[in-house]
């Protein structure tokens, strides 16, 4: 019987590393969400997402117009929507939003002394206009969604939780 050089174990390769075997199904990182704080301790509850289902929000947000100038009809991006987009898959809720601190950010009026330390409940609707409203936080949200690294800590717990 003749011995296989495959069939030695010692000193042999280890499998090749497979990205693909240990990479999160989009599915399930979906689920991963993470608080970070905006400015002036106005935190967001993010659910992670890809760059592709940014894009896909991108790309599902363009409408054609009608470009006089040019005498042809554009692809343009519509605001409203992808801020209705990116508010559905990617806000989860938000903590620590008063009246007095968006007053240094969003010109309010008509706001009772007695609310103005009174924290704003989410709701998807006050999202979207505070996407619009409040400069930086579209990119900022953005930013947070697709950066996996705030979500790498949430992987690793619910790993050990499963092993335990």
């Amino acid at each position: 019987m003749s011995t296989d050089i495959n069939d030695i174990t010692e000193g042999t390769k280890p499998a090749p590393f497979k990205l693909s075997a240990c990479a999160i199904p989009d599915g399930e990182a979906g689920k991963l969400t993470v608080e970070a704080e905006f400015k002036d301790g106005m935190l967001f509850t993010v659910r992670y997402t890809t760059p592709m289902a940014i894009q896909r929000i991108s790309q599902t947000s363009h409408i054609l117009q009608w470009n006089q100038a040019k005498k042809a009809r554009e692809n343009t991006l519509d605001m409203e929507k992808f801020v209705q987009g990116l508010v559905k898959h990617c806000v989860v809720g938000w903590r620590g939003i008063t009246p007095r601190k968006l007053s240094k950010y969003i010109l309010l009026r008509n706001v009772p002394v007695e609310q103005l330390d009174t924290e704003i409940p989410f709701d998807p609707t006050e999202a979207c206009f505070l996407l619009q409203k409040l400069e930086g936080l579209e990119t900022w949200l953005i930013e947070v969604a697709r950066d996996a690294s705030l979500y790498q800590n949430n992987v690793e717990q619910e790993a050990i939780a499963k092993n335990s």
